[in-house]
């Protein structure tokens, strides 16, 4: 059994969604933490409905409810830093306030 079918009982690859608000050298460029638009991760979804999608960046506790009613899943890391700053070191208390509302989202 593959990695896929036994994590998401699937053999079809996962997608995995990153939205980068600027290129490297443009001005404001800060790729982590940068918010994947909802309406985009539905329309990738809608468009792959038998696909896992995950939100790859910017997923953070105001938006986690919303992310994980659309997506199969989050990638993230800045919004488990102090402060939500990505060179920060891990926050428990952030990653604790951020697991109970994943767990609130899906029932578990």
């Amino acid at each position: 059994m593959s990695w896929l079918e036994s994590h998401f009982n699937t053999r079809k690859p996962v997608i995995a969604m990153c939205h980068l608000r600027a290129l490297p050298g443009d001005p404001g460029y800060d790729p982590a933490g940068a918010e994947t638009p909802s309406e985009t991760l539905k329309l990738v979804k809608d468009a792959v409905p038998a696909t896992p999608v995950f939100a790859n960046t910017g997923v953070n506790l105001d938006n986690l409810g919303e992310t994980l009613n659309i997506a199969d899943g989050a990638i993230t890391g800045t919004a488990f830093k102090r402060a939500g700053h990505i060179w920060n070191e891990v926050d428990v208390e952030r990653v604790r306030d951020f697991m109970r509302i994943a767990r609130a989202v899906r029932g578990g």
